[in-house]
């Protein structure tokens, strides 16, 4: 049980601490008064998300402290399994929350994580809220007192269950599975008959690539090809001086066009 908490710097509330008796104890006020700032306490006990908005206005950090009388081993167990001495007696859990946004929890004064906090919480409260019966319509929790209603009778009928609930999912998965391959087989030869009517179409022949490189040649040195059969043409008809240099001249050029177009080899 709760015995005692303590709050400082929680949104409105400045400092306030409350001790707790056994049976039922009843905390009563007008609006504002600042009720629901001690159940929000109680969540962040139990490991509920922090943020630096709940800190109180002109303070740097807000800290909510209880102190438990727990019962049971649940929560020795959480603590024992993260490292953490689990001694008989109280239990004070602090958490500090600070603008800056560091997050501390601790547990009898050793520093412990929110993820443990939360694990720890169960064995230690239980916070009912408003509407909270909402809750019961939950397929889950309805299963679970399906299941308890059964008692040890329904163990070996449950653990059956549970056992041909699971051979059919892997049942359904492979079906699945095998459903999705023939599709993806299906779009695969769809796919590969486009392609083959594309090729058909492009009326391909043998050796074409060779063909199409080098007209691919022949057009990206289409100025130079140009300019040395303009040079050519020069020295036959328009150029002065030998004849011999001047059909020299122009093999030369005739020669470099070659390289790319290969009729001009016989021009030369």
């Amino acid at each position: 049980m709760l015995s005692e908490l303590y709050v400082r710097d929680l949104a409105v509330l400045a400092e306030v601490s409350i001790s707790f008796e056994p049976g039922l104890n009843v905390l009563s006020g007008e609006t504002g008064a600042g009720k629901s700032l001690l159940v929000d306490s109680l969540a962040l006990l139990a490991g509920a998300r922090a943020s630096s908005d709940l800190i109180r206005r002109g303070a740097d950090e807000l800290l909510v402290a209880g102190t438990f009388a727990p019962s049971g081993d649940g929560w020795r167990r959480v603590l024992e399994e993260a490292g953490v001495p689990a001694e008989e007696g109280e239990l004070v859990v602090r958490r500090e929350i600070s603008r800056a946004g560091r997050n501390r929890v601790f547990v009898n004064d050793r520093p412990v994580t929110v993820k443990l906090l939360a694990a720890l919480a169960p064995g230690l409260m239980r916070i009912h809220t408003q509407r909270e019966e909402l809750g019961l319509f939950s397929p889950e929790l309805q299963r679970r007192w399906l299941d308890a209603s059964g008692g040890d009778e329904a163990r070996p009928l449950r653990a059956a269950a549970a056992e041909s609930y699971r051979r059919w999912s892997e049942l359904w998965e492979r079906l699945r599975r095998a459903e999705g391959n023939e599709r993806l087989r299906l779009e695969r030869i769809d796919l590969l008959r486009f392609q083959a009517s594309e090729i058909d179409a492009a009326g391909l022949e043998p050796g074409e690539e060779t063909e199409l490189r080098r007209e691919r040649e022949t057009l990206r040195h289409s100025e130079a090809i140009g300019h040395a059969l303009g040079e050519s043409h020069a020295e036959l008809v328009e150029e002065d001086g030998a004849a011999v240099e001047r059909l020299s001249r122009a093999r030369r050029r005739l020669a470099e066009v070659a390289q790319w177009e290969e009729p001009a080899a016989a021009w030369a």
